[in-house]
């Protein structure tokens, strides 16, 4: 006889397919749900995993609920023979809960596969939006999968600068993820040690954004684009750089370049690019030229520097969010408002 699933040959008369695992019994209904192969490093997850759990990479359909269940009916024409019908797709709904399917926690009983014990996060995470100052406004509870919006959104946030739908949170286990859905304005997150950056990144220092670019000495200081004032800048060419900094309005406009020549440091009163901004430190932050890319290393400062999301990331106990012009922090435990 053939296995139902696999339909490789396997001995009559077991229960269970040695190559796929599949259940085999004759005669009556099976159920199965299947677990999700990652196409990065093939390791099988859990019917309802967003992220691979081997390799942390993200699975192919996030946000729903990945099990599947096929029915696989058998007629028995012979004490030893089988007739299989052909695989039936069940449609399952999503789990509204705080529900994860465990493939391990699949029981055999009665000839039927049963979804067994139910998981359920012991760690509950909250969104709290901040002032500059750091005072708590308002705190929201982070289900698997609420979205974050100006409109219509699990958590809807008035702001002229965060999207419809501008970012979504993520549960996989007792961890927390966070990924951006294409918004205009980007989703950021404070940097918690020195990260290189390549070209095309975006940095938030205080309420300026930087972009890091593949770029030639220009032979004189670019003029504003967007009729802003320009910041003070100085610094000495030694070699021919690789990158260059360009100083980004709320609109993405080009005020000004900064070619990027050895060490070049941040910061409200000193450094090589000075800024008036009640949100920069003295000393804030600098952008160190590497052979892998831009080194970024934050000099303590008060406000942090933030970096603009291009893939789901995890997130900790108080990590710091920038979504629009708001202000959040992740927190653990307690109830929303």
């Amino acid at each position: 006889m053939n296995c139902p699933r696999c339909f490789r040959e396997i001995p009559a008369g077991i229960k269970e397919c040695p190559h796929c695992k599949a259940i085999v019994n004759r005669g009556k209904t099976v159920l199965v749900a299947s677990p999700v192969e990652c196409e990065h490093c093939r390791f099988l997850n859990p019917p309802a995993s967003v992220f691979c759990q081997e390799c942390g990479k993200s699975l192919e359909v996030r946000a729903e609920v990945q099990a599947k269940r096929e029915e696989i009916k058998h007629k028995t024409t012979e004490p030893r023979q089988a007739v299989v019908a052909a695989p039936e797709a069940v449609v399952v709904p999503p789990i509204q809960s705080k529900e994860r399917i465990s493939v391990q926690n699949i029981s055999n009983t009665g000839g039927t596969a049963i979804l067994g014990s139910i998981q359920k996060h012991e760690i509950q995470f909250r969104l709290l939006l901040l002032s500059e100052s750091r005072e708590i406004q308002d705190a929201f509870q982070i289900e698997d999968g609420a979205n974050v919006g100006r409109q219509g959104c699990v958590i809807t946030i008035p702001d002229s600068l965060i999207s419809r739908t501008h970012c979504k949170f993520s549960r996989v286990g007792d961890s927390l993820f966070v990924e951006d859905l294409e918004s205009k304005n980007g989703t950021f997150v404070r940097m918690k040690k020195n990260i290189t950056l390549g070209s095309g990144a975006e940095i938030r220092v205080g309420q300026k954004f930087f972009r890091i670019e593949k770029t030639d000495i220009p032979q004189q200081s670019p003029a504003s684009n967007s009729g802003e004032t320009m910041v003070a800048f100085s610094f000495t060419v030694s070699q021919k750089p690789q990158y260059k900094l360009i100083l980004l309005n709320e609109e993405k406009k080009v005020v000004q370049e900064f070619p990027l020549t050895g060490t070049l440091r941040v910061g409200r009163q000193e450094g090589e690019i000075v800024i008036s901004d009640p949100f920069i430190s003295r000393h804030h932050c600098e952008f160190q030229e590497t052979p892998e890319g831009v080194l970024i290393t934050d000099l303590d400062s008060k406000n942090g520097v933030f970096i603009r999301l291009t893939a789901p990331v995890e997130l900790k106990e108080n990590d710091e969010l920038r979504i629009g012009m708001r202000l959040f922090q992740i927190a653990v435990g307690g109830s929303s408002k």
